[in-house]
């Protein structure tokens, strides 16, 4: 749904199409030459806006 191949930034945003699902997942494929990859913070949003 979303792909960001060399992201360097520190934010990123995906708008995708709405969908029902029960949870997310993300996949880190790769790091800049680093053993560990960290995500601080996911958010997911609704239709309207509303945190879910």
């Amino acid at each position: 749904m979303g792909c960001e191949p060399r992201n360097h930034h520190r934010r990123r945003e995906h708008t995708i199409r709405p969908v029902t699902a029960q949870g997310l997942r993300i996949v880190v494929l790769a790091t800049n030459d680093s053993p560990e990859a960290r995500v601080y913070e996911v958010r997911a949003y609704g239709e309207r806006g509303e945190v879910r």
